[in-house]
């Protein structure tokens, strides 16, 4: 093997400075894909919390109890409904469910919405906005029983 006096071996400064260049862009590339990542878990965590609150909203609504709700209020972050202050707004409403085209069994039906809204306080343009519907029979009275 022969040596060569005077030529040292190993990277050049260009070569180190290029490899770290690479190094730092992929960086910054995962920490960028880190942060969106943490706001999709965050959002996907929020619209599971107002899902299983929407869901018992409306089961309750199947068998008839969701007169204790009011039409609008406030959700706070443990669940807990109240009518001054929370971390979501949301309104229930309900209306007749007609359409033509599904036919008539349509007239027997009701169709439940739940907005949930969220930060509370922000302007309606900065808010986030997430809709439940589903369709539940309608409450029908039945009728008097006829006098003897």
């Amino acid at each position: 093997m022969k040596y060569s006096v005077g030529r040292a071996c190993g990277f050049s400064l260009v070569e180190v400075a290029l490899a770290l260049g690479i190094v730092s862009f992929c960086l910054l590339s995962m920490l960028s894909l880190f942060a969106i990542g943490l706001e999709s878990g965050r959002r996907a965590e929020q619209e599971t919390f107002l899902s299983e609150i929407a869901v018992r909203i409306f089961n309750e609504e199947m068998i008839g109890s969701v007169s204790h709700y009011p039409d609008s209020g406030f959700i706070t972050s443990e669940g807990i409904i109240s009518p001054d202050d929370g971390a979501y707004a949301y309104e229930i409403g309900l209306e007749s469910f007609a359409d033509p085209g599904i036919g008539p069994v349509s007239e027997n039906l009701s169709r439940l919405s739940i907005i949930f809204r969220w930060p509370v306080g922000a302007e309606p343009a900065n808010q986030q906005t997430l809709l439940f519907q589903t369709a539940i029979p309608r409450k029908t009275t039945p009728p008097a029983a006829p006098e003897p």
